[in-house]
């Protein structure tokens, strides 16, 4: 969570700006965070079906892209490491997360987030 303040404040990402977002922001974000520490730990196959790229498409949509990417990579690295420094877990979210987020660049429709969705799932 350090990590991640750290890279809101560094980059100067206007989400403090707005209550509402930087609520919206740690409601996502520790919400994903309880579902990965139920997940991640002591499963095989449960792990790799961790929503990494739904949290990245949300915050693509809701806050923005540069945001979103940033959650995502600190996001896949957390999840690496519950899973006991698990590269392959987190390169797995990390990479799935980015091409989910930055395949809805620019959402005009609904298609755009079932496409989104295959790209993640490819």
């Amino acid at each position: 969570m350090t990590a991640m303040l750290t890279i809101m404040e560094r980059f100067k990402f206007s989400i403090w700006a707005n209550r509402r977002h930087t609520i919206l922001l740690f409601l996502l974000v520790v919400f994903f965070i309880l579902v990965a520490k139920l997940m991640v730990p002591g499963h095989t196959l449960l792990p790799y079906l961790f929503p990494s790229a739904a949290l990245s498409m949300l915050l693509m949509v809701l806050l923005g892209p540069q945001l979103a990417i940033a959650v995502t990579i600190v996001l896949s690295l957390m999840v690496g490491f519950m899973a006991g420094g698990s590269l392959e877990l987190t390169a797995y979210a990390l990479v799935g997360g980015l091409i989910a987020s930055l395949s809805l660049w620019r959402a005009e429709s609904l298609n755009a987030f079932l496409r989104a969705g295959i790209y993640a799932i490819l």
